[in-house]
């Protein structure tokens, strides 16, 4: 994925945060401008436990939709929060 390509949220990964899940939620949730209970659970997409290991360990890399967002998780550092393909105009073959 072409890191650039519409990120509409950004969260470092630094530890401030609850957990890795915690941030996506947020991140999301600022991206649709909408409040994280109004969201469908994480759970639904990823399991959770399984994603904060992942984006714990540096260098992995994560991408999944979610509430019709692109997730580019890169772990140990951010998350990245894509807007979704109408938005851009650009689908994953222009990737």
């Amino acid at each position: 994925m072409n890191p650039s390509r519409g990120v509409v949220e950004r969260r470092a990964l630094d530890g401030t945060e609850l957990s890795p899940a915690v941030s996506i939620v947020s991140a999301v949730a600022d991206a649709a401008n909408a409040d994280v209970d109004d969201l469908d659970p994480l759970e639904t997409v990823v399991p959770v436990d399984a994603l904060n290991r992942l984006a714990a360990t540096d260098g992995t890399r994560l991408d999944f939709e979610y509430e019709g967002y692109v997730v580019d998780v890169e772990g140990g550092e951010a998350v990245a929060v894509h807007a979704p393909e109408a938005e851009t105009g650009l689908t994953a073959a222009d990737d």
